[in-house]
């Protein structure tokens, strides 16, 4: 009736790779984000209580300038929290963010985007400086009775140009 498989050890080790990798990825995007909103908020001269990576609760914290940094359970998101942000909080006094000019709070929120704008354009200047592997124009395997054994292809032989326009890689 039902049938039993094993999935093999190998298996499972790589989709936890993946798993680690892809949560490694957001915790990085979210950092970064949040960074952008703290340096933009520590500018404008407002006061910075808490900066968490992760939600839920805190599995390690530490004070540092008066600000509270926290990595929490669930890294599926993040926050900064600034004095004056809540609407039962004191809203007028040095440091809050209430008592900001528009345009610092502007710039404050608008400061994580950014971020993390600049971040996909570093990530992309990375990948362009060191490089991409990508298929050799090569011939694989010829096939009997196929377009390329007509042709008088055979395995191994490299591509040069197509339609006399030179090619240097198989995307090409």
């Amino acid at each position: 009736m039902f049938e039993l498989t094993s999935i093999p050890i190998e298996n499972v080790v790589a989709f936890g790779g993946k798993i680690l990798a892809f949560l490694v990825g957001l915790a990085a995007l979210i950092f970064v984000h949040e960074l952008g909103h703290f340096l933009a908020a520590r500018r404008c001269g407002v006061i910075v209580e808490k900066f968490s990576i992760g939600f839920g609760k805190k599995i390690f914290g530490t004070t540092s300038g008066g600000t509270e940094f926290i990595i929490a359970a669930v890294p599926l998101g993040g926050y900064v929290k600034m004095k004056g942000e809540e609407l039962n909080e004191e809203t007028d006094g040095e440091g809050s963010f209430s008592a900001a000019s528009p345009q610092d709070r502007l710039l404050i929120a608008f400061a994580g985007p950014l971020f993390n704008i600049l971040f996909a354009l570093a990530i992309y200047i990375f990948i362009y400086m060191i490089g991409v592997e990508t298929l050799s124009p090569v011939i694989g395997t010829v096939k009997e009775n196929s377009p390329a054994l007509g042709a008088n292809l055979k395995t191994g032989d490299q591509i040069i140009a197509v339609n006399g326009k030179p090619i240097r890689f198989w995307n090409e």
